[in-house]
C-alpha cells in the first residue's frame, strides 16, 4: 500500500507540473494584412476620415436648421409688475394706483416672403452638405492612394532586402572561396580584400533596405489608425498586383471630369456662390411676415378689489419691412458673390486641366515602367547565367574575383531593376486612380456620378 500511495502521488505531481508548464492562452499572431484589407481598415479607422464624417454630420444639422427658419416661430413670455403710489388718494388714473399686474403672452411669427432669402439659404445648406460629402469622398480617395503607395514601398524595400540578402549569402561564399584559394597560393590577398569590401557594401545595402521597410511599415500603421508599436505583417508581392490597366487615357480623363471629387466640390461651391448672390439681392426686396398673439393679463388693485381687471385678447396682423436704401451695400454684396462664382468656375476649369495633365503623366509613367519590366525580366536570366559561369571560371582558375563580383553586381542590379519597375508601375497606377477620383479600378465605370 505505501508503494501504491507513492506511485499515485508521483503521478499527480507529474500532471500538476505538466499542466503548470502549459501556457494559459496561446499567443495570437496577427494575421497578414493584404493591400485591399489595409484600405478597408484605413477607411474605417483613420482619423482624417472620422473628421470628414463629423464635418458632413455638421452640414446635415445646418441643413435642418435652415429648414427650421421657414417654419413658424413661437415664443412665450411672463411678467409680474408692482406699482406703489404714495399719492394714491389724489390719483385719478387707474394705471397708477397701487397694484400687481401679471401678464402671460404667446406670440407666433410666420415668414411669408423674405425676398427668396430663406429658400436660398436652404438651397445653399443643401449644397454645403453635398460639398462635405464630396470632401469626404476626396479624403477617402487620397487615403486609399496613400495606403496603396505606402504598401508598395514596403513591398519594394522587402524585395530589395531579399535581393541584397541573396547577394550577401553569395558574397560570403565567394569570400570563403577566395580565402581558401589564398591559403593554397592560387589567389592573391587582393582577391580576399575585394571580396570583403563587396560583402560589407552588400550588408550595408541590406540594412538600409530593411530599415526603410520598417519606416514605411510605421507610416502605414499610422494611416490605418493603428499604434506604431503594434506588430503588423503586410502580405503580398509586387508581382501580385502588376497587370494590364483596362482603360485608355481618354476614358480616364472623361471619368475624371465626371467623378473627381475636388472638381465637383468646386462646381458645388460655384452654385453656393450663386445662392449667396441671390441671398444678397433679397435685401432689396420687401419682407412680409404674419404675426399672431395671445395675451392673458390680470391687474389686482390693493385698495379697489372691485375694480380688478382680468382680460384675455388675441392680436394678429401682417408686417411688411422694406429696406429702401442701404448705401450701395446690397449691390456690392451681389457683385462680391458674382466675382466669387466666376473665381470658383475658373478654379474648376483649372482643376480639370490639371487632372488631364496628371492622367497623361501617369499613363506615360506606366508605359515606361512596363517597358522596363520587360527588359529587366530578360536581363535577369542573362545576368544569372553569367554569374554562374563566372563562379565556375573563378573556381577553376580561369577567371578573376573581379569577374565574379561584377557578375554578382549585375544579378542584383537586374533583380532590383525588375522590382523597381514593378513598384513604379504600381505607384503610377495608384496615383492615376487618385487623379480620376476613384478608390479602385472597378469604380471608374461603376461608381455613380450623382450624389444627393
Amino acid at each position: 500500500m505505501p508503494c501504491g500511495k507513492t506511485s499515485l502521488l508521483s503521478v499527480c505531481l507529474g500532471l500538476a507540473l505538466l499542466l503548470g508548464a502549459l501556457p494559459l492562452k496561446a499567443e495570437e499572431t496577427p494575421a497578414p494584412l493584404t493591400m485591399e484589407k489595409a484600405v478597408e481598415e484605413g477607411l474605417r479607422a483613420n482619423q482624417g476620415i472620422q473628421a470628414a464624417q463629423s464635418a458632413m454630420a455638421r452640414a446635415e444639422a445646418a441643413l435642418k436648421a435652415a429648414w427650421g427658419a421657414l417654419l413658424p416661430r413661437v415664443d412665450a413670455s411672463y411678467s409680474r409688475n408692482r406699482i406703489h403710489n404714495d399719492s394714491e388718494a389724489s390719483e385719478r388714473d387707474a394705471d397708477y394706483l397701487n397694484q400687481h399686474t401679471t401678464t402671460w403672452t404667446i406670440n407666433l411669427r410666420q415668414p411669408l416672403f423674405y425676398g427668396g432669402a430663406l429658400v436660398n439659404q436652404v438651397a445653399k445648406a443643401r449644397l454645403e452638405r453635398t460639398r462635405q460629402k464630396l470632401l469626404l469622398r476626396q479624403t477617402q480617395v487620397d487615403l486609399a492612394s496613400d495606403i496603396r503607395q505606402t504598401f508598395v514601398n514596403i513591398l519594394w524595400y522587402r524585395a530589395a532586402a531579399r535581393a541584397y540578402a541573396t547577394s550577401v549569402e553569395r558574397l560570403r561564399g565567394h569570400l570563403q572561396a577566395a580565402q581558401a584559394f589564398f591559403q593554397v597560393g592560387e589567389k592573391p590577398w587582393l582577391a580576399v580584400l575585394e571580396a570583403q569590401v563587396d560583402l560589407a557594401e552588400a550588408e550595408q545595402n541590406l540594412a538600409k533596405a530593411r530599415n526603410q521597410e520598417r519606416v514605411f511599415t510605421v507610416k502605414l500603421q499610422s494611416l490605418l489608425g493603428r499604434s506604431t508599436e503594434e506588430d503588423a505583417h503586410f502580405a503580398g508581392e509586387l508581382a501580385d498586383f502588376v497587370g494590364e490597366f483596362p482603360y485608355s487615357r481618354e476614358e480616364c480623363i472623361a471619368r475624371a471630369n465626371a467623378l473627381r471629387p475636388d472638381v465637383r466640390a468646386l462646381e458645388t461651391m460655384a452654385e453656393m456662390a450663386d445662392k449667396d448672390m441671390r441671398i444678397a439681392a433679397s435685401d432689396a426686396l420687401p419682407r412680409v411676415s404674419l404675426n399672431l398673439g395671445y395675451t392673458d393679463q390680470n391687474i389686482d388693485y390693493d385698495n379697489y378689489p372691485q375694480a380688478e381687471v382680468d382680460r384675455q385678447y388675441v392680436s394678429g396682423g401682417i408686417q411688411l419691412q422694406w429696406n429702401l436704401f442701404a448705401g450701395g451695400q446690397t449691390y456690392q454684396e451681389v457683385q462680391q458673390a458674382r466675382h466669387d462664382k466666376d473665381r470658383l468656375i475658373a478654379k474648376r476649369d483649372e482643376a480639370r486641366t490639371q487632372a488631364r495633365s496628371e492622367i497623361t503623366q501617369f499613363f506615360l509613367e506606366m508605359q515606361d515602367a512596363r517597358s522596363r519590366m520587360d527588359v529587366a525580366k530578360a536581363s535577369m536570366a542573362s545576368a544569372q547565367e553569367a554569374f554562374e559561369m563566372a563562379e565556375v571560371r573563378f573556381k577553376t582558375g580561369e577567371g578573376t574575383a573581379t569577374d565574379v563580383l561584377d557578375a554578382q553586381t549585375r544579378v542584383v542590379n537586374a533583380e532590383l531593376s525588375l522590382a523597381r519597375a514593378r513598384a513604379e508601375y504600381l505607384q503610377a497606377q495608384f496615383a492615376l486612380l487618385r487623379s480620376v477620383g476613384v478608390l479602385n479600378v472597378n469604380e471608374i465605370y461603376s461608381f455613380p456620378v450623382a450624389e444627393d
